[in-house]
């Protein structure tokens, strides 16, 4: 894995799957989630000066490298954190 999530092949080199949530912490920072072609779930953070880390896959339950799931919500809370949400049926 590279840092990137699987991408849709449909021409636009941004297009990271079919669902992309995104939400906004007090501090100014992001937090993005999105759902590969592979069904997996990946994370990446924009920082408040507006850099981007590479998008990383969730962890699964029990040590999995991944979680697959179809659907995804994520919210910012005060403190700066994110919680998510993330059900497998």
């Amino acid at each position: 894995m590279d840092g990137a999530a699987p991408r849709r092949r449909r021409g636009h080199r941004n297009d990271v799957g079919a669902q992309r949530l995104l939400t906004v912490t007090p501090d100014g920072s992001a937090q993005l989630v999105a759902i590969g072609d592979d069904g997996n779930v990946y994370h990446r953070i924009r920082n408040a000066a507006g850099g981007w880390s590479p998008f990383q896959p969730i962890a699964g339950a029990g040590g999995a490298s991944t979680f697959s799931a179809p659907r995804v919500r994520i919210a910012a809370l005060p403190d700066g954190s994110a919680q998510l949400l993330v059900t497998s049926c």
